[in-house]
């Protein structure tokens, strides 16, 4: 979704502003709705003399439910915008549509009267690396024992955090956990768990700049999909057309394995997602693939033409959800793509490093492959924070840049030379001291 728009939100339910010149009976005089986002609104509801018919314009929220019915929700009438109303008869736990609302409105409308004692349009925000530490020290406490032996890797597991508190159905799910039952027989620790779970519905937690994409599965068919969990982007992709791959060789496989993702990337600073589900045994491939069939269906074919235009409510509507469609081609995907090439990219050169570690080299040259190693996981961490925050991309470094002790040589001329030079200081051929782990010979030997 575009930034500043409402439609189709995180808990997978459309929600557009309407405009009415008279507040009590919608109908009653000008009337616009569908209208997307809150600065169209405002333009609409300032474009009604106040004075007009004497009824009290005013801007709502249609929030669509499962039955595609949708509810009215009053946002601002009579001048005024009642916060404590809100909470008190709809609440933002159920309805967060309407808090974002809220929020927006009062922003372009300064000198609309809000009421609001609890100060809650006042956004607070955390970094969410910080909300993912203050989760660390309560599960440390919860679990003192046992803690490092469920997450020997504290660096992963803090990502992992991060990831589910950023997405919607992770963040319901930890606000769950941190209300049950488990923390009322320890007074310290509910304390705790109760302020982690008021940050969690009332802050804007702040991502980081370099934050990787990462997948969400709520629910799926398929058995060794991982529930209620987030995995890097790259490693969604791999398994889901793996697994697809194996629904379509299986031969009497009753039906498909549906499975309900949401993908959570960065687009200018901003956390946006993008829910759906694939189908294993559809062929389709893998889980960007699979984005992208379903995207061509509905831009590039008569049928999914006919299919959007029945389910778009107005023209208006339809035209948003082809450009939605195009920004999907055109923007999403590649940036996604670029991410999953550079998670490649730091892979192959943080195994390497592993490999350096168990053998290690001791030579010029080789330094210089490690100076190159270091530069290429720069480029990777730059990349991530331009794709982003909408910046150039860098230049990746060039190898031959890090060869520089033998300009008329290529590297592996260098370095073979290097080891030879070494080989020889300890009267050993270049195979003898290869075969040696490239170490000294052994005491009584050449």
């Amino acid at each position: 979704m575009e930034k500043g728009e409402m439609g189709e939100n995180a808990t997978g339910r459309l929600a557009t502003y309407y405009v009415a010149e008279c507040m009590e009976f919608n109908r009653y005089g000008e009337y616009r709705e569908d209208i997307q986002s809150a600065e169209e609104a405002v333009k609409y509801y300032q474009s009604i003399p106040s004075e007009r018919l004497n009824a009290g314009k005013g801007i709502g929220l249609h929030v669509e439910e499962e039955d595609g019915i949708p509810l009215d929700f009053p946002l601002v009438s009579g001048g005024k915008l009642d916060v404590d109303f809100l909470v008190e008869v709809y609440g933002f736990k159920e309805y967060p549509e309407l808090l974002r609302a809220a929020r927006e409105l009062s922003a372009y409308l300064p000198e609309t009267k809000v009421v609001d004692t609890k100060g809650i349009l006042t956004e607070k925000s955390m970094d969410a690396a910080d909300f993912a530490d203050e989760m660390i020290k309560l599960e440390q406490n919860l679990d003192p024992d046992f803690y490092h032996t469920f997450y020997p890797k504290e660096a992963e597991h803090k990502e992992a955090i991060i990831w589910k508190a950023l997405c919607q159905d992770g963040k319901e799910e930890y606000s769950r956990w941190l209300g049950s039952k488990m923390f009322e027989q320890k007074p310290e620790l509910k304390e705790q768990a109760d302020k982690l779970k008021i940050t969690l519905e009332q802050a804007k937690l702040i991502p980081p700049v370099d934050l990787k994409p990462f997948v969400y599965v709520r629910i799926s068919e398929h058995p060794d999909i991982p529930l209620e969990e987030a995995m890097p982007l790259n490693q969604a992709v791999e398994l889901f057309g793996k697994l697809d791959r194996q629904a379509v060789e299986e031969k009497d496989m009753a039906g498909y394995y549906k499975t309900h993702f949401e993908i959570c990337f960065l687009s200018e600073g901003e956390v946006m997602s993008y829910t759906g589900r694939q189908d294993f045994g559809d062929g389709e491939g893998n889980l960007l693939d699979h984005v992208k069939a379903f995207a061509d269906y509905y831009l590039h074919t008569e049928e999914g033409q006919q299919l959007m235009k029945q389910t778009a409510r107005t023209t208006e509507e339809w035209e948003h959800e082809q450009q939605q469609m195009k920004w999907v081609l055109e923007e999403m995907l590649p940036a996604l793509q670029y991410f999953c090439n550079l998670e490649k990219l730091e892979t192959a050169v943080l195994e390497e490093q592993e490999i350096e570690k168990k053998v290690p080299l001791l030579t010029q040259g080789d330094a210089s492959r490690k100076a190159y190693q270091e530069a290429i996981l720069a480029y990777v961490r730059e990349s991530r924070i331009a794709l982003n925050t909408g910046k150039e991309l860098p230049c990746m470094p060039d190898i031959r840049d890090f060869a520089t002790a033998c300009p008329d040589k290529s590297y592996r001329e260098q370095v073979m030379e290097e080891i030879r030079q070494e080989a020889e200081s300890y009267g050993m051929t270049v195979e003898a001291y290869a075969a040696n782990g490239y170490e000294p010979p052994k005491r009584g030997g050449r």
